[in-house]
């Protein structure tokens, strides 16, 4: 990323990679899990020169949940959503969105131990930011209820206030309720 880019200055991109990458997949985990409690984050400059390019959250959730958000910018440019669960692994994968299921096994593995195939769907042409438009535009129109609600909007934003304070502060800071 080249350093006159509005990206890599450190003032319009708190916590590195995260406001380039991490964002979304933060309004996702807050969507999908609910409110979170407290945040871990590291930003660290490997490669450029203003900028945190590689970006690390360790987030717990009020109901328990603890998830890792990893955003690198300059790694391959990748994409992996993954939920672990006592009954298997779910992940959306790629750009192209492939989502994958890998059943836990039904018993306890003795030796080495195989994964099992995974259930691959593919949707090969879908573009998220289209569809996230589209479902704004809907909204606006009153065709149908905007699927994020204000409060999930506003978590969202204090929690990425305490991921670039824990930065900041390299220590884990908690969300006020």
């Amino acid at each position: 990323m080249s350093p006159d880019y509005w990206r890599s200055n450190p003032q319009e991109a708190p916590a590195g990679a995260m406001t380039a990458t991490g964002v979304h997949n933060l309004d996702a985990m807050i969507y999908l899990f609910g409110r979170i409690d407290e945040v871990y984050c590291t930003n660290l400059r490997r490669v450029m020169a203003r900028l945190g390019d590689t970006t690390s959250v360790m987030l717990t959730f009020s109901n328990g949940i603890s998830a890792t958000l990893f955003c690198s910018l300059v790694t391959a440019v990748t994409y992996r959503f993954a939920v672990y669960g006592a009954k298997g692994c779910v992940e959306l994968a790629h750009q192209d969105v492939e989502f994958r299921f890998t059943p836990a096994p039904e018993t306890p593995p003795t030796g080495r131990y195989t994964t099992p195939a995974p259930e691959i769907v593919e949707y090969k042409g879908f573009n998220a930011l289209a569809a996230e438009l589209e479902g704004f535009a809907a909204a606006i129109n009153g065709d149908r209820p905007y699927p994020i609600t204000a409060d999930e909007v506003l978590h969202g934003v204090a929690a990425f206030e305490a991921i670039v304070r824990s930065a900041e502060l390299r220590q884990p800071v908690r969300i006020s309720p």
